[in-house]
């Protein structure tokens, strides 16, 4: 019997968010997870609620913990950008700001994510965001 796409992806979607309450602490299934939501089903909100829970939950382990998950650690600076970006498509520039710098600082102490073309990029995206902001502030 052949199944769909959709039926595909529903049966991943089941199995995969089964396994996110087996792992509360988890920073990898909430990043998988945040990624299914926000990439594949087109639905920001609940993803970027998964990428904040990814951050907080390793931003919460000591510093031995996360010495332990270092495996994780990647999935922590990836669920940080990608939680900026959907914070900018929502409109809240200045949390994703907040997200990109510890993003940015995140990745130049572990070299995880080389994308300097990236990261140029976000940050001129950025200046040039908030100095329309303030200039739209300034005039109007």
């Amino acid at each position: 019997m052949c199944m769909s796409e959709f039926e595909k992806l529903s049966q991943i979607h089941n199995i995969n968010y089964s396994e996110r309450y087996q792992f509360k602490d988890g920073i990898t299934n909430f990043y998988r997870q945040g990624m299914l939501y926000s990439q594949i089903e087109n639905k920001p909100k609940p993803g970027l609620a998964l990428f904040n829970t990814a951050c907080a939950n390793w931003e919460k382990l000591s510093e031995k913990e996360q010495g332990q998950r270092h495996q994780e650690k990647k999935n922590y600076i990836k669920s940080l950008y990608q939680s900026a970006s959907l914070l900018l498509d929502a409109g809240n520039g200045f949390g994703a700001l907040e997200r990109i710098k510890k993003y940015l600082e995140q990745d130049e102490q572990t070299n995880t994510i080389v994308c300097t073309m990236s990261e140029w990029f976000s940050l001129n995206f950025f200046s040039n965001y908030v100095a329309t902001f303030f200039c739209c502030v300034i005039f109007f």
